[in-house]
Parts: C-alpha cells; sequence; structure tokens
C-alpha cells in the first residue's frame, strides 16, 4: 500500500482540504491532497510534532511513494542526520521552505525579498511614503530577515521613511 501512497509531514492543527486556494501554508497542503487524488494515489497525513525519528525511521523501512514536507525545521526535533537518511534512501521528497536545513531536497519555496520588495514598490507607486511595518513574529527567523532586507532595500532606494511598530 506505502508503494501507492504519499505521506504529508505537517505542523498544522487542520486537516487539509480539498480546492484552497489562497496564500498560506494551508493553500499548499490543499494542493497536494488535490494531486494525490487525481493521481489515484493514498495520502498519509503525519504530524510533525507527533512522528518523532522512530516514526520517519519506519518510512525508510516502509518508504511511500512520496513524501511532502509542510512545516518548518524548528517546528519538530527530526535529528538532522535522519533528513540526510531521506535524502539517501531517495524517497522522492518536497519541501515547502527554504530554510537552509533542506537544501538537500527539491523545495517549493517562497521569495520572501522579492515579494516584500514588490509590495513595497507598489505601495511607493501609490504615493506612500510613510510606510508601518508591523512583524508579529521575533526577528531572527530567514524568512523575516529576507522581508527585511527586501523592505529596506526598496525604500532606500526611494528615500521614504519605514515606520516600526513592535
Amino acid at each position: 500500500i506505502m508503494m501507492h501512497t504519499v505521506a504529508l509531514m505537517t505542523n498544522l492543527d487542520e486537516r487539509p482540504q480539498p480546492n484552497l486556494v489562497n496564500g498560506d501554508m494551508k493553500a499548499v497542503e490543499s494542493g497536494v491532497l488535490d494531486a494525490v487524488h487525481e493521481a489515484g494515489l493514498n495520502l498519509l497525513t503525519l504530524h510533525a510534532g507527533q512522528t518523532g525519528a522512530k516514526g520517519v525511521e519506519g518510512l525508510l523501512v516502509n518508504p511511500p511513494r512520496g513524501l511532502v514536507i509542510s512545516c518548518e525545521r524548528e517546528c519538530y526535533s527530526l535529528p538532522d542526520k535522519l533528513l540526510v537518511k531521506l535524502a539517501q534512501a531517495r524517497i522522492p521528497t518536497v519541501v515547502q521552505s527554504d530554510a537552509p536545513a533542506y537544501a538537500a531536497f527539491d523545495r517549493v519555496a517562497s521569495d520572501h525579498f522579492a515579494g516584500i520588495r514588490d509590495l513595497t514598490a507598489h505601495l511607493l507607486a501609490q504615493g506612500k511614503r510613510r510606510i508601518l511595518r508591523v512583524w508579529t513574529v521575533p526577528e531572527g527567523m530567514y524568512w523575516i530577515d529576507a522581508h527585511n532586507r527586501g523592505c529596506d532595500e526598496t525604500l532606500a532606494t526611494a528615500g521614504a521613511v519605514l515606520w516600526l511598530l513592535r
């Protein structure tokens, strides 16, 4: 049965819903659900916080047809050596992340730098010169750093003022 099964490792609390189109991780997981269904395959959903090293080792013993990892590296405690074993086992793996820990895998990632650069440029084109940036997550995460760089560089070239609310 595992030859006809795609495993989805997630840290979302909700199950993937079919045909969801929006801009967050749930929509990516919805796309996985839809594609697996269209291919006539099974979907095995694994909650990252409950999988642990033993569960992933089980995937190495009885590998699925493919594995999709749709969660941030910080959200679970898989040892890096286990991620390397997944890559070495040649289980087709796709990761929804551009975190450096996933460099050995095929990845689907948002371009956070270009996205915030384009958004900031759009606001500037609309005549906005005092832009308030509000973050709800701490700095130091790679994607927040990319947001900061994209916004700062775009504002610097336009001579605009950035207002920070923290």
